[in-house]
């Protein structure tokens, strides 16, 4: 590093809103927990947030005239993502039996936060309306169709993604124009669910608000959710641990470590285990909204130290029993609330924790296809990063990635030229990853 402090301003920083000026890491701090990759964020970050904006508009919350500026959505500031905690306010504002104080609780937690200030224009009759409108729509049982929809087109479009090993530099570049419009639909299509979760979560949030049910009971109710795409990775991986705990051989290859794991265990039942869930679960991994991050089928080294961890669990960890316990205790829940609220409240709170359940499974899968489509985008950004080194370019791929987007097909031809760029934004990504972003911020 640097003796003096590299410069905070970071490549795929946005500008601050003039009007909607608050933001906070709430929700967002857990997508990209680090710096966002210069390349990362400027081949993805206007068409999520196009995404983004077409959402609120469409169910209410911004109404068209609104939109300028930028950042009212989301940005990015140091390099950390933000959410305009602002715009998110007008929720309370304008959806009836909302207020500000349940949106920022949703969205940043029990936290210190800003007083809301209200400004002229906030209130709007036809934002709410529209916003009622959006509410009662999202009490009719969704259809899971337009997912399962989603992910064939996904699975379509991965399939046209030119040979990593006969393509020209050109073919992978023109092929990577056609991701980020797909991470707009995406992103549009995960907020979409989202809010089909959160809003019969939040009515039912306010149905079981009463002076006689205990605190919790909302969890409780739609804690009990065993079908969502996360609770099947870790019965996956948890069952792959208990085959190793129960398979003496497999033992001691995992207690002389993880180097070459993969290689000393290729010839028993755990390579088939790991096959099988590569496959269907390949395109996953840590910090997966980061295209510099491998996916586990590119690397699966995170599955094998998951896997270790796993082989020494208690018995009582396992994901499924305790899915089973989580189910029964909500229904439990369930039926104590509807003997605490009014019996005409009934068959609604009945409805909402019905529809906050599946909420969250539907939310899930559209997270599962945004990362799936993450997939192709890696595979071939990681295939330019090889082809650069080849040339003379970094051997890390994360060094490859402090190029731009504008800057990668230059970068790929001719990697040299931007040794000096290169060496100074990785050394002022590593400034700001050691540093800690604020929970929120005031942007004015």
């Amino acid at each position: 590093m640097t003796d003096s402090a590299p410069p905070t301003g970071w490549v795929a920083d946005t500008e601050p809103n003039e009007r909607f000026t608050i933001y906070t890491r709430g929700n967002v701090g857990e997508v990209f927990p680090h710096v966002m990759t210069a390349l990362t964020g400027t081949l993805i970050g206007d068409q999520v947030r196009q995404g983004q904006l077409a959402e609120l508009v469409d169910m209410g919350v911004l109404r068209p005239h609104e939109l300028h500026g930028p950042s009212l959505s989301t940005g990015v500031f140091c390099g950390y993502l933000y959410m305009n905690a602002s715009t998110m306010r007008l929720f309370g504002q304008r959806m009836p039996g909302m207020d500000v104080r349940q949106i920022d609780l949703q969205v940043m937690g029990d936290v210190a936060t800003p007083p809301h200030q209200r400004a002229k224009g906030d209130r709007n009759l036809m934002a709410t309306l529209r916003l009622t409108k959006y509410a009662i729509g999202t009490l009719r049982r969704p259809s899971m169709e337009p997912l399962t929809i989603a992910r064939a087109d996904a699975k379509r479009w991965l399939t046209t993604m030119p040979s990593l090993h006969d393509a020209s530099d050109a073919q992978l570049l023109a092929w990577l124009r056609t991701f980020p419009p797909r991470q707009g639909a995406s992103m549009n299509r995960l907020l979409h669910w989202s809010g089909t979760a959160g809003a019969p979560r939040g009515l039912l949030d306010r149905l079981l608000e009463r002076p006689n049910i205990p605190p919790g009971m909302g969890n409780r109710i739609a804690g009990g959710t065993g079908d969502v795409d996360s609770a099947q990775l870790a019965q996956r991986l948890w069952q792959l641990g208990r085959l190793v705990a129960a398979d003496e051989h497999l033992t001691r290859a995992f207690d002389d470590g993880l180097h070459d794991i993969a290689l000393r265990t290729q010839h028993t039942d755990l390579n088939a285990g790991i096959a099988s869930f590569l496959h269907d679960h390949g395109h996953r991994g840590n910090d997966e909204y980061e295209l510099a991050t491998p996916s586990w089928s590119m690397d699966p080294t995170p599955v094998y130290a998951a896997i270790d961890r796993l082989r020494h669990a208690p018995a009582e960890r396992d994901p499924i029993a305790t899915g089973r316990r989580l189910t029964a205790d909500a229904n439990t829940a369930l039926q104590e609330a509807l003997q605490l609220v009014p019996r005409p409240l009934r068959r609604m709170v009945r409805r909402t924790a019905h529809l906050s359940r599946l909420g969250a499974i539907a939310r899930e899968r559209a997270k599962d296809i945004y990362v799936l489509e993450n997939l192709g985008a890696r595979h071939v950004l990681h295939e330019l990063a090889r082809r650069a080194h080849a040339r003379g370019g970094p051997a890390e791929v994360r060094l490859a990635f402090c190029v731009t987007i504008d800057e990668l097909a230059d970068f790929v031809a001719d990697p040299s030229a931007f040794a000096d760029i290169i060496a100074q934004r990785s050394d002022q990504q590593r400034y700001l990853d050691a540093r800690i972003p604020p929970l929120w911020f005031q942007g004015r």
